[in-house]
Parts: C-alpha cells; sequence; structure tokens
C-alpha cells in the first residue's frame, strides 16, 4: 500500500467459524471499512488477537491505512482510538513514505 491515506473505519460485521484444517479451531472476522460496500475481513486467531474481537463491537470505530486505489484495502492502526484521534481522520490524511 504505498499509496494510501490514514481515516477512520467502522467495524461493519463481527461473527466467528470453526476452521476444519490440520486441527479443529475458531477463527473470528471482523468486516472493516470505510464504508459498508468498502470492507475488508480481518481474521483474528491468536490470543491478543481474540481480545480485540471480544473488544470490539458492530459500529465501532477504528484508524485505518487505506489503499489510495482500492478502498476496499485496508490495515488497522488503531483498534481503540482516543476521542482526539478520530476527529483528526475523519477527513482522511495522506500517507508520505520515503
Amino acid at each position: 500500500m504505498r499509496n494510501s491515506h490514514t481515516q477512520i473505519g467502522v467495524v461493519y460485521r463481527k461473527y466467528s467459524n470453526w476452521s476444519y484444517s490440520k486441527t479443529m479451531h475458531e477463527i473470528h472476522h471482523l468486516s472493516i471499512g470505510i464504508s459498508s460496500s468498502q470492507t475488508k475481513d480481518h481474521w483474528l486467531q491468536k490470543e491478543k488477537e481474540v481480545a480485540i474481537f471480544e473488544s470490539m463491537h458492530v459500529g465501532d470505530t477504528v484508524i485505518l491505512r487505506v489503499s489510495d486505489k482500492y478502498p476496499r484495502v485496508n490495515k488497522v492502526l488503531n483498534w481503540h482510538p482516543t476521542h482526539d484521534e478520530i476527529e483528526k481522520y475523519k477527513t482522511p490524511v495522506k500517507l508520505i513514505e520515503k
């Protein structure tokens, strides 16, 4: 995501299912994006990630790094932003990498 920006995103969906690969284990998913039509599923499996999954709710705000070209592609930078961070990133901020 060389050409990208930072902005707020929303948790649009939260669900779990079972993986039947080598070992049966539960996989947790959060659909997060800048709009309901521009979301990406984030899979959370590790112990630390399960704690994040359990703390999140549909409608929660997060801070995302979003691709300029493909807005559906995103990476969560902050799962629990402060009020000031939410206000700062309501308007997208272009990332400039060196």
